[in-house]
């Protein structure tokens, strides 16, 4: 929201710009069914949801479909990012600013225990 200052998410401050359209990314957690419970090597799945907040649907269809490109195939080390899924455009309509757009890209990163 214009003028409110910034963000607090998972209990830190981050330096987003309330007039611009952002991403922000939640997660990085492993996913219970994938951690490794016993002494063999497997992989692990970590998974991210990425909220991106714009001002209108277009914009917001713009962002998503950037940031997929980017993320989509991304190497980190030897794994790979895989998108799994990216939501439609919503309105909050009781958001009293105008950045009321959001969609949410779904994306899993397997990595080796």
């Amino acid at each position: 929201m214009p003028g409110s200052g910034p963000l607090v998410l998972d209990g830190r401050t981050q330096g987003a710009d309330p007039e611009a359209a952002h991403a922000i990314v939640y997660g990085g957690n492993h996913t219970p069914q994938d951690r490794a419970l016993d002494a063999l090597s497997r992989k692990a799945l970590h998974s991210w949801q990425v909220l991106y907040v714009s001002n209108n649907p277009l914009g917001c269809r713009t962002g998503t479909h950037v940031l997929t490109v980017i993320l989509d195939g991304l190497r980190i080390g030897t794994a790979h990012v895989e998108v799994v899924s990216v939501s439609e455009p919503i309105e909050d309509r009781d958001d009293p600013s105008v950045w009321r757009w959001t969609a949410t890209i779904s994306a899993q990163l397997l990595t080796s225990n």
